[in-house]
């Protein structure tokens, strides 16, 4: 039987479509497709039904009468979406679909209105998790294309069945669980963009880690701490990845010491009787700055490596102990230095015909 995912998020933060644009298909492949939307009504039409079947009988455990059951979520829907239309906002849609072995019971569970209504024959989040990695990856490559840390709002998501009869089955459980923003438009060119980078950050095994990382430190309901100790981690694993795949150019260019980045470290560790050395992490960020933005001018190079110092050092004070006030960690810092770097690092790799570490 085939099973559809629908999951949408809130952009928050981060990226935003374009003045007279509703929707951007960001990414499609045989079994997945990404819309950026701010009218995702059809969509989500399979969620809000799900949404007002699950309202339906709620209310009919707790003895409301609600008479038809099909006819009562007919007239939910109307309200569901009219909810969601009061918040203007724009949507990261996400529908796949697959493959799931599950018999129904057709005389327990009879189609009634075109759709069978039935109980726990499927793990929504076991189906949820095998889609984790695309959702992951889509996080991560809108996050290169802000200019600003970005964050989603985990908004509704569902699982539906339908089968060889093409007959939607809707699964419930008995169990569940009750700042300023800076949007970024998209360009013209953004959606083949973030497909491309989706489809490298997806596939490269080595950036695993960077991507999961990423989406954590993205979700808007972590608290400051944690988006700041996610995209650190992630940062730093980045950096430490690209530094290992071009270890022999990054050691050039820090001998060679002419990028802005490279002589503030160098400078920095010859004060401390060190001399130009690549083992800590501030010297492989300086060397991967100088390898994927070899023409930035000195102010900026300059205030990267500050920056990215300027986090290194917080992150040091929390593990030893010398806790600061959530509110001052440079945690949207950290998310524009991982944007810009791992966004630059892409491009040089395609330009360079290097293969991801």
């Amino acid at each position: 039987m085939r099973y559809t995912y629908v999951a949408s998020w809130s952009v928050v933060d981060g990226v935003g479509l374009p003045e007279g644009v509703d929707a951007i298909e960001l990414a499609a492949s045989a079994n997945s497709r990404f819309v950026l939307t701010r009218d995702p009504d059809s969509l989500l039409e399979p969620v809000d039904r799900s949404i007002a079947f699950r309202d339906a009988i709620a209310r009919g455990m707790k003895g409301e009468n609600v008479g038809d059951l099909h006819a009562f979520a007919e007239s939910r829907i109307p309200e569901i979406v009219e909810q969601r239309r009061r918040r203007p906002e724009t949507l990261l849609v996400q529908v796949a679909d697959g493959d799931v072995d599950v018999e129904i019971d057709r005389e327990r569970s009879p189609v009634r209105h075109g759709c069978i209504i039935c109980w726990d024959v499927i793990d929504k989040g076991e189906i949820a998790q095998r889609h984790e990695a695309e959702t992951e990856a889509m996080k991560t490559a809108l996050a290169v294309e802000s200019r600003s840390s970005p964050r989603f709002r985990t908004l509704a998501s569902d699982v539906y069945l339908t089968t060889d009869d093409e007959v939607t089955v809707y699964s419930f459980s008995m169990t569940g669980t009750a700042r300023l923003s800076v949007m970024t438009p998209l360009d013209g060119d953004a959606a083949n963009r973030v497909d491309t980078r989706y489809r490298t950050i997806l596939e490269s095994r080595d950036l695993e880690t960077v991507r999961h990382l990423s989406a954590l430190q993205a979700d808007t309901d972590s608290d400051r701490l944690r988006q700041f100790l996610y995209g650190w981690a992630a940062l730093e694993v980045f950096v430490n990845r690209a530094f290992k795949a071009n270890r022999c150019a990054c050691e050039a260019l820090l001998r060679a010491g002419k990028h802005a980045a490279v002589q503030k470290h160098c400078l920095g560790q010859a004060g401390a009787g060190r001399g130009g050395d690549a083992s800590p992490v501030s010297g492989r960020f300086a060397c991967v700055a100088a390898l994927v933005f070899p023409h930035a001018e000195r102010d900026e190079g300059l205030d990267d490596y500050a920056r990215f110092c300027m986090a290194k050092n917080a992150r040091d004070d929390f593990y030893h102990g010398d806790v600061t006030v959530d509110a001052d960690l440079p945690a949207s810092d950290v998310a524009v230095l991982l944007s810009k770097y791992l966004g630059g690092y892409l491009e040089f790799s395609a330009a360079s015909s290097c293969d991801l570490p």
